[in-house]
């Protein structure tokens, strides 16, 4: 019974981690393709706050819901926050934040399927050092999307 417990508990750590890079990935991949910067402080602590609290309720509505449904809701989420503090319209907002969400998780599945490899063939099964990897190789390829010269002067065939 304890050992189903903490199994649990880290369950929903992991899930909470993957969640936190998950949203802080698609602002920021949201904010390249609108060629938003962030001004000041204010609003990078607001950008913050928005960011765990979001992740919060994304990780509640993916273990108690579903997948599909915590995904919408994350995109309404992320548009409905960043309307707060741009000066877009919540259409184009949510547009670009479903785009973002999109590109994100297949940037997601794709960084999985990479971090499968090292621990297949290490045998690795503490889902902490696995965790890791993905995080590592998510980050690495999120970091060579943004490089992406169309995405990072704003020529995106994505959306505009």
């Amino acid at each position: 019974m304890e050992f189903l417990i903490q199994t649990e508990s880290m369950n929903i750590i992991v899930e909470t981690i993957k969640a936190f890079f998950i949203t802080i990935y698609t602002y920021i991949i949201s904010f390249k393709l609108l060629n938003y910067k962030i001004k000041s402080k204010k609003i990078f602590i607001k950008f913050i706050i928005n960011v765990i609290v979001i992740t919060i309720i994304y990780t509640i509505l993916k273990t108690k819901i579903n997948f599909l449904y915590s995904s919408i809701f994350l995109g309404l989420l992320i548009s409905i926050s960043m309307y707060t503090f741009t000066d877009y319209g919540l259409g184009y907002l949510t547009v670009s934040s479903i785009v973002a969400l999109g590109i994100n998780y297949v940037i997601f599945f794709t960084s999985i399927m990479i971090s499968f490899i090292p621990n297949a063939f290490f045998n690795i099964k503490n889902r902490y050092i696995g965790l890791c990897s993905l995080v590592l190789i998510y980050s690495t390829l999120i970091f060579f999307f943004i490089r992406i010269k169309r995405i990072r002067n704003r020529y995106s065939i994505f959306l505009f």
